[in-house]
């Protein structure tokens, strides 16, 4: 459950509807910022149940790279 207070405290208000087997990883690319959520109207979710893009792909993994790849 420490996930999910994790979700909650990010401020996501659809962190709920993340599956269970990907709470983990989630939170941890979350507190490592390399998923920021994406801006819908005036809310900023996670939107777990949708694909991502290529460019939100692209852009995680350049988050990723910058931050733990020297």
């Amino acid at each position: 459950e420490f996930r999910r207070v994790l979700f909650r405290s990010s401020g996501f208000p659809d962190y709920e509807k993340v599956a269970s087997y990907a709470t983990s990883a989630m939170a941890w690319a979350n507190a490592a910022e390399l998923i920021q959520g994406s801006l819908q109207g005036n809310e900023t979710l996670l939107l777990p149940t949708t694909s991502a893009t290529r460019a939100q792909l692209a852009a995680i993994l350049m988050r990723f790279m910058k931050a733990y790849v020297q």
